[in-house]
């Protein structure tokens, strides 16, 4: 009877462990609009719009502590912005724009507070998405085909990274050797992608029903990012076996939904639109299902001792 009991926990906590979880709302504070785009340990980043502009963010969730990232030069009229879009520890990376309107790439260090710009070779504008170590990825735009160029630079060189025949190419993760983005199959249809850099193979990855795939980010064996299929905006994380949709309680935009952009540990972060288009930052915590079955499972045999 206990070997029963043992399989059916570890049946339920199969289950559970799927669509339990801690949604928590995240807004900058006096924001508008908030976008969450990476996590590391304790820290988030991101940008929001207030109404004196664009700016990026970094946030610590220990402290609760909001620090505002303006890039130097960037003030408060139209089309200036500074959006932070990854983390690793002290290193953050994301682009800016003054008043020209053109994106160009940034490094900053949390701890010197040193900015350091960085654009691709040839580009109209550098957007970097993620950084691993030396390794910083991103897109660019250019004026000639491939019009988006995924990059990879290591601080040193550039090297463009571009899906076969595709005029677009965007990536926005990096964990190690694996890189994952999406590729543009039609105006209004994409793939999501995965390149190996040791192997120098693509893979593309639906998610089931889905018209639209992007990933935005890979720890491990995890993937997360967002599909689209007929009834609108999903975020997901994908095991390597199973698929998982993550639809944050708050969502109400037809449409829009949630977007996932990071993830660490049992943390993932993104944004979801609410009735008015407006987004806002969440943190979606997935319990450990060790603990889970730990709980499970002794509540089982001490019931069992009972009868």
């Amino acid at each position: 009877m206990i070997k029963k009991l043992v399989v059916l926990a570890i049946v339920l906590i199969m289950v559970c462990s799927i669509k339990a979880g801690t949604w928590t709302v995240l807004d900058a504070p006096g924001a508008d609009r908030t976008h969450i785009t990476d996590i590391d340990g304790s820290n988030v980043v991101g940008y929001y719009e207030a109404s004196d502009g664009w700016h990026g963010f970094l946030y610590n969730i220990n402290s609760q502590n909001w620090t505002i990232l303006d890039a130097p030069g960037v003030g408060t009229t139209t089309g200036q912005a500074t959006q932070v879009h990854g983390i690793q520890g002290d290193n953050l990376v994301g682009y800016y724009a003054t008043d020209n309107g053109i994106p160009e790439g940034f490094t900053y260090n949390a701890i010197s507070q040193d900015w350091t710009i960085i654009n691709a070779p040839g580009a109209n504008n550098t957007r970097p998405f993620a950084i691993d170590g030396s390794n910083i990825l991103g897109w660019s735009q250019h004026s000639q085909l491939p019009w988006v160029r995924g990059f990879l630079f290591d601080g040193n060189n550039w090297t463009a990274l571009n899906y076969p025949d595709a005029s677009e190419t965007y990536l926005f993760g990096i964990d190690g050797n694996i890189i994952v983005g999406k590729v543009q199959t039609g105006s209004l249809t994409s793939s999501g992608v995965l390149f190996d850099t040791e192997t120098n193979n693509w893979t593309v990855l639906d998610a089931p029903g889905a018209i639209r795939t992007e990933i935005h980010a890979i720890e491990g064996n995890n993937l997360v990012g967002t599909y689209a299929d007929e009834s609108g905006g999903h975020g997901f994380l994908f095991d390597g076996i199973k698929w998982t949709t993550l639809d944050a309680p708050g969502e109400t935009s037809v449409g829009i939904g949630t977007y996932v952009r990071g993830i660490n540990g049992d943390n993932i972060v993104g944004h979801y639109y609410d009735s008015e288009s407006n987004p806002h930052g969440f943190i979606y915590t997935i319990p450990e299902p060790a603990t889970l079955l730990l709980i499970s499972l002794g509540g089982l045999i001490l019931r069992k001792r009972k009868a």
